[in-house]
């Protein structure tokens, strides 16, 4: 079920990219990653973006597929854990350490 959801969600992203590459470079250029990031699902704040931009994009900004993908995948898996650990649904979670650490190493 869990490979199923991936391959979906990668065929998905696989179209909004290509949509958002419109000049065929194979990169989407940092004016429109926000707008690809919106379209996958992801509603992103600017520091946050700015954040991903540093971690997955080359110096001029550009993000490559691989990279796009790659950030999705995490960004997927990181937002299901997160609302995994916020059982009453308000947005927060409380985590110790050794929570924190099983969060963040795994995904």
């Amino acid at each position: 079920h869990e490979f199923k959801h991936l391959w979906n969600n990668i065929k998905k992203w696989q179209g909004i990219y290509k949509t958002y590459d419109r000049d065929h470079s194979g990169t989407i250029g940092a004016d429109e990653l926000p707008a690809a990031f919106r379209a996958a699902g992801f509603p992103l704040t600017d520091q946050l973006f700015q954040m991903i931009i540093r971690r997955y994009s080359d110096e001029s900004g550009n993000m490559d597929f691989d990279n796009y993908i790659g950030c999705l995948v995490r960004l997927d898996a990181m937002c299901h854990a997160f609302k995994t650990l916020d059982k009453d649904n308000d947005g927060t979670i409380k985590v110790n350490v050794q929570e924190w650490l099983q969060l963040t190493m795994y995904s």
